[in-house]
């Protein structure tokens, strides 16, 4: 049985994988790009090749067989780099503003086991972006152009 988290104020990641799960989604700012290959002692060449998609100008973490992160072997392998798209979670903005959204969420992820709706949807640490489009324009202020 995975363990649950304590309530708390903050929202505790068990690192299960359950959020690593699942096809698609999770994007690559240039910036977390490099620095996940530097992480892996890797060249960005290299990583990208490894573990990544280049579609629409973008970066994007490949899906293994097992249906998990490409990055995920019994843990994360650039946990101490994480894309900023996977620091975010769970507040993403789905999540905070749809109760369904945030249920089948909670039923995933034993991080959410003792958060209910009307508190985490006034939890989250920052404004999180409420499309991809904003998602890619915070990126590219904060880490340049994303390529």
């Amino acid at each position: 049985m995975t363990p649950k988290a304590p309530l708390s104020v903050k929202f505790a990641c068990l690192r299960c994988g359950e959020c690593c799960r699942g096809q698609g989604g999770i994007w690559l700012t240039e910036n977390d790009r490099l620095k996940a290959a530097a992480f892996l002692g890797l060249t960005p060449k290299a990583f990208s090749d490894l573990f990544l998609e280049h579609e629409r100008k973008l970066w994007s973490v490949q899906m293994g067989s097992t249906g998990y992160c490409r990055l995920w072997v019994n843990g994360c392998r650039i946990q101490g780099a994480k894309p900023l798209m996977c620091q975010a979670w769970p507040f993403f903005y789905g999540l905070l503003k749809d109760e369904a959204v945030f249920t089948e969420a909670k039923a995933a992820c034993p991080g959410l086991y003792a958060w209910d709706w009307a508190r985490f949807k006034t939890a989250a640490p920052f404004s999180p972006p409420k499309s991809f489009k904003e998602f890619l324009c915070r990126a590219e202020g904060e880490a340049g152009e994303v390529s």
